[in-house]
């Protein structure tokens, strides 16, 4: 059961004293909030109830960082994503020296740009998956103009492009079926 704030607001300071001794049956959000609301308060503590809020706020720090769960479904996502980005350096080191600057630096913009997607999605944040969404449906519906010249004069690349469409297709499906945190 988490501590609002301001319920612990009504409380006067003789009772939120009361919660911010170490033998206290609260627990230590409540104790957080106290503090905070005592500080709010201008109450000047002692250097015993400093190192206690300390020591609280270094607990939290940690229970924080055990409690934090990256979903493997993300893992996996993130390694197709990983996947399709090395494809695409495979596909466009074929052609690097026929290109002028520009498509050279724009090639090299939309690989960083799908590595960070893929790194953000290994950290499990969640926005990800609708930025590869919108990014997929724009490059499938780019794709639709040069497919055919593509499969035509370069099939490897072609063949490349599908694989990395797939392999893409495969991080979202990933991506939307993780459950949603507390369900």
């Amino acid at each position: 059961m988490t501590a609002k704030k301001t319920t612990l607001e009504k409380l006067d300071q003789k009772t939120l004293l009361k919660y911010i001794q170490p033998e206290s049956q609260f627990t230590n959000d409540a104790k957080i909030i106290a503090f905070q609301i005592l500080t709010e308060r201008n109450y000047k503590f002692s250097e015993l109830e400093q190192n206690y809020l300390t020591e609280l706020k270094i607990k939290k720090t940690d229970e924080i960082e055990q409690n934090k769960f990256i979903h493997p479904k993300y893992i996996t996502a993130s390694n197709f994503v990983f996947i399709s980005a090395g494809l695409g350096i495979i596909s466009f080191s074929f052609s690097l020296f026929a290109r002028d600057i520009g498509e050279v630096i724009g090639g090299a913009i939309s690989l960083g740009s799908v590595f960070l997607i893929g790194f953000l999605i290994r950290k499990g944040i969640s926005v990800m998956k609708h930025v590869l969404l919108v990014f997929f449906l724009l490059g499938i519906l780019l794709s639709l103009k040069f497919l055919p010249v593509l499969i035509v004069f370069y099939p490897i690349e072609a063949i490349i492009f599908l694989i990395q469409s797939i392999l893409q297709f495969l991080a979202i499906i990933y991506l939307y079926r993780i459950p949603k945190v507390g369900k």
